[in-house]
């Protein structure tokens, strides 16, 4: 369809709908509107609201596609945008379109002449994934955490009904620690104390694990555990697992409790066990080569078919 380049970075629903009366000297007013045609593609800048409002606004003025091009001082290179996914914000997904994201320079060119009033016709053309989706996710160690274990418990259901049309990858987030961290650190958010497989630690999470009695290294014993449990029974098994534990004991749970959601989920606690026991290590520092630099300590990250998510992190 025809693009159009919406003024107001396309959040405001007047200036996406309403007939466009533009200054061309000399006092006179023209009605882009005449011009207007039937599905066209709207350009707007990044920025001022989300990008599912963007494309809801862009849907209600009967656009059939939406670009999004990048913040004017933007300094992301291509494949940092190329990275990045547009993400819903929680709301209504009916009565969006779909959703594109270009980098500031990649689209320099489309809007000097959307900017100068030519005519720019696109093509576009999408379809349903090929394949698997993969899904990988970033979960902080920490017990506190109340939204990595709503993110699972609410993926739970999902994954299972979706069975192997999702790739799912679960990263914990391990840290190796500097030389100069104290003993008593080091004993507290590490595995067997072993400063290269560390707990990263937000900055409540000292009271927080006083107040539970759980320590960084008896969660990255469960991390260890969940690892264990996937490689040795697949993830039917590790979901139905993930979804008792978050429901009765919490996400990164005691010993104990692990023992009575794996023996609800059919699996052998004393054969994950000896596994972790075992791998740990090599489990952990995969998931410390894993690290992502976004999402923050504490944060939870998600990358999907390879893209950066930067929305919202709830199941839907």
């Amino acid at each position: 369809g025809a693009m159009r380049w919406v003024a107001g970075d396309g959040c405001d629903q007047l200036a996406a709908a309403s007939p466009a009366l533009e200054p061309m000297g000399d006092g006179l007013l023209v009605d882009w509107s005449r011009w207007r045609e039937e599905d066209e593609v709207h350009v707007v800048r990044r920025g001022r609201c989300s990008f599912a409002q963007k494309s809801r606004i862009a849907h209600i003025a009967g656009a059939s596609a939406l670009l999004i091009v990048d913040f004017e001082d933007s300094q992301a290179s291509a494949d940092d945008v190329c990275a990045m996914l547009p993400a819903g914000d929680g709301g209504e997904e009916a009565g969006m379109v779909p959703s594109v994201l270009l980098g500031k320079a990649e689209a320099a060119a489309l809007v000097r002449a959307l900017s100068s009033g030519s005519r720019v016709v696109a093509e576009l053309s999408w379809g349903a994934a090929q394949g698997p989706v993969s899904l990988d996710v970033w979960l902080p160690l920490s017990r506190r955490s109340l939204v990595a274990e709503d993110l699972l418990r609410g993926l739970a259901p999902l994954a299972l009904a979706l069975g192997d049309a999702l790739e799912f990858r679960l990263h914990y987030r391990v840290v190796a620690l500097p030389d100069s961290t104290p003993a008593v650190d080091v004993r507290r958010r590490c595995w067997k104390s072993l400063r290269q497989l560390c707990a990263e630690e937000e900055e409540a999470e000292p009271r927080a694990l006083a107040e539970t009695g759980r320590s960084g290294g008896q969660m990255l014993a469960e991390a260890a555990r969940q690892h264990c449990l996937r490689a040795l029974h697949g993830s039917a098994i590790w979901w139905r697992y993930i979804a008792g534990l978050v429901d009765d004991c919490a996400a990164l749970a005691s010993l104990a409790c692990s023992r009575r959601s794996m023996a609800a989920a059919g699996a052998s606690s004393a054969v994950v066990e000896a596994c972790a026991e075992q791998r740990a290590a090599s489990f952990l520092e995969d998931d410390r080569e894993a690290a992502v630099p976004w999402g923050g300590a504490g944060g939870i990250a998600v990358r999907i078919n390879g893209w950066r998510y930067s929305g919202p992190t709830d199941a839907s």
